[in-house]
């Protein structure tokens, strides 16, 4: 499936959806905006938006260090039902919880986790993604 992009723009943003379908949900899924991130290792969403689905912060299965321009800081990890971007699909998949700053304009970052086993195309000529 290719997915148009800009390819002038300074991001590439990957539409994402995330799911809760636990009973206790009032949310059960949400649409995400995320930045393609090859130089991300994992994938990163707001913490915000992981409580909006009823993800408790506090029931993380590890934690993760990663650097921001103000050092090296720990965030939670959290395993969330699923998550669907670019006609892939990933369950009970471990997602790093932090809050990007207001600036950023997305909800967090699709990282290496989630792309590898596929193979990513990224065609700034024609300006589409694609992952097979």
């Amino acid at each position: 499936m290719k997915i148009p992009f800009n390819a002038e723009y300074g991001l590439i943003y990957v539409v994402a959806k995330i799911f809760r379908t636990r009973a206790s949900a009032k949310v059960r899924d949400l649409i995400l905006n995320l930045a393609l991130d090859t130089g991300a290792t994992g994938t990163v969403i707001s913490q915000k938006r992981l409580v909006e689905l009823g993800y408790d912060l506090n029931d993380s299965e590890d934690e993760m260090f990663i650097t921001t321009d103000s050092g090296l800081i720990s965030v939670p990890k959290i395993r969330i039902e699923k998550l669907i971007a670019l006609g892939k699909e990933k369950s009970d998949f471990l997602v790093n919880a932090h809050d990007l700053p207001p600036t950023a304009s997305v909800d967090g970052v699709l990282g290496l986790d989630f792309l590898r086993e596929n193979v990513l195309t990224v065609d700034f000529v024609q300006g589409f993604i694609e992952l097979e």
